[in-house]
C-alpha cells in the first residue's frame, strides 16, 4: 500500500511546493491504475520525462517497488478487486483500515504480508504524528 503522505514529505524536503506534490503524486496515480507489465513501463517512460532528475532517482530507489506492490496488475493477481486509486490515500487510518478489509477478502491468506502491512501502516501513523500533541 502507497501512502501520498511519504510523497507529500520528500517533495518539502527536496524544496518543492504545494504544485509540485499535486504534479508528483498525480504522477504515482497515474501508475497506480496501470493494468498491465507493458503499459507500466510505457507510462514510466512517458511521465518520467516530465519529472525533475531528482525526483527520477528518489522514484526508482524508494517509491517504485511500494507502486509495483500496489498498482492494479499486482493487486488483481492477489484476488483483490481494484478501485480507481486504491493503492493510495493520504489518511493513514484509511489506509490501514483498507489493508484489514482486503485481508479479509483474501481467499489465500499470507501472514507475513499482512504483518509487514500493518507493521508499515502503524509506523507511517506514528511518524506523521510525530511533534504533535494528539494522535489524530
Amino acid at each position: 500500500m502507497f501512502s501520498v503522505v511519504i510523497l507529500q514529505q520528500w517533495v518539502k524536503s527536496a524544496g518543492g511546493t504545494v504544485a509540485d506534490e499535486n504534479f508528483y503524486a498525480a504522477s504515482v496515480r497515474e501508475l497506480l491504475v496501470v493494468t498491465d507489465e507493458t503499459a507500466y513501463e510505457i507510462k514510466v517512460s512517458e511521465l518520467s520525462e516530465r519529472w525533475s532528475p531528482v525526483f527520477v532517482d528518489y522514484y526508482t530507489s524508494v517509491l517504485e517497488p511500494a507502486v509495483l506492490a500496489s498498482y492494479e496488475c499486482t493487486t488483481a493477481s492477489l484476488g483483490i478487486v481494484a478501485k480507481p486509486y486504491v493503492g493510495i490515500t493520504n489518511n493513514v487510518s484509511e489506509s490501514f483500515n483498507r489493508v484489514l478489509k482486503d485481508f479479509q477478502n483474501w481467499k489465500v491468506f499470507i501472514l507475513r504480508i499482512a504483518v509487514a502491512n500493518c507493521w508499515y501502516l502503524l509506523l507511517l501513523l506514528f511518524l506523521t504524528n510525530a511533534g504533535t500533541s494528539s494522535p489524530g
